[in-house]
């Protein structure tokens, strides 16, 4: 037991080097000439090995400088709460102070993404996309994520006339069922708003649908209406794969989602 205190009363080569950090602190504020030596507090930890070595003895451990060493600039840490410490702010935690030094990436990317999405697509689309994300992307904080766009991927579960409660349980398991596909686990990663799943089928919002088709199918212009009725034809036909191209701009989203709602 004895021996179990003073091995965890020694320092580790990350403590060690703070209070070494700290002796060449007090030396200076001596007047104690440092010229010619290497300066840890001029050092960044990983390159501490270069020019000190780690000495264990049966009274401490250490680190002692070498012979031989070349100058180099740094910044000097003395505790852990100075690892933590961005431009005067101490950070709860490591990795919130490696965000806030952009060692991190965060979700700004994939943020952006969906939000370009929802100008664009249906909720079935960006839970498509959400899950997509969810499954093969580095999402730092799936959580934040969801609770940011679940509003949007669920406007067609409330269109249907669900409350927004059932209307998000009917997210949640939507997006359990199609990350189970891409076999990756929702539970692990997002909290459900509910312990069980709904039991009630969504309804479809007909009426909502219609008002969609009725305004989106006689905003396209001549050529995009002329391709919708194409597609639309071929519907109950063999004939059922169309291809649709056209500079950016050009409004085949638009085109998309018209003929959507016009089958639906």
């Amino acid at each position: 037991m004895e021996a179990l205190a003073r091995e965890a009363n020694r320092d580790s080569t990350l403590t060690a080097w703070f209070k070494l950090n700290v002796e060449y602190e007090l030396k200076e504020q001596r007047g104690v000439d440092l010229h010619g030596a290497v300066d840890s507090r001029t050092l960044y930890y990983y390159q501490i090995p270069q020019y000190f070595t780690y000495v264990k003895s049966t009274t401490a451990r250490e680190w002692r400088p070498r012979k031989r060493g070349t100058r180099q600039i740094g910044r000097m840490y003395m505790s852990f709460e100075h690892l933590r410490t961005v431009e005067g702010v101490i950070h709860p935690s490591f990795i919130a102070a490696a965000r806030a030094l952009d060692l991190l990436h965060d979700d700004a990317n994939y943020e952006a993404c969906m939000e370009e999405a929802i100008q664009f697509e249906m909720p079935s689309e960006l839970r498509s996309l959400f899950s997509y994300m969810l499954a093969f992307c580095e999402i730092t904080n799936p959580q934040e994520f969801y609770d940011l766009f679940k509003a949007s991927m669920a406007e067609d579960f409330v269109h249907s006339g669900l409350s927004e409660s059932a209307a998000e349980a009917s997210l949640y398991y939507n997006l359990f069922d199609r990350l189970c596909l891409l076999h990756c686990g929702i539970s692990q990663l997002i909290v459900s708003p509910t312990p069980h799943r709904p039991d009630a089928p969504v309804e479809v919002d007909w009426e909502w649908h219609s008002r969609k088709r009725q305004g989106m199918y006689n905003s396209l212009n001549e050529r995009p209406q002329a391709a919708a009725d194409r597609i639309l034809s071929s519907s109950n036909t063999h004939r059922k794969l169309h291809y649709v191209d056209g500079p950016g701009g050009s409004r085949k989203t638009f085109l998309y989602n018209a003929v959507y709602h016009v089958l639906k």
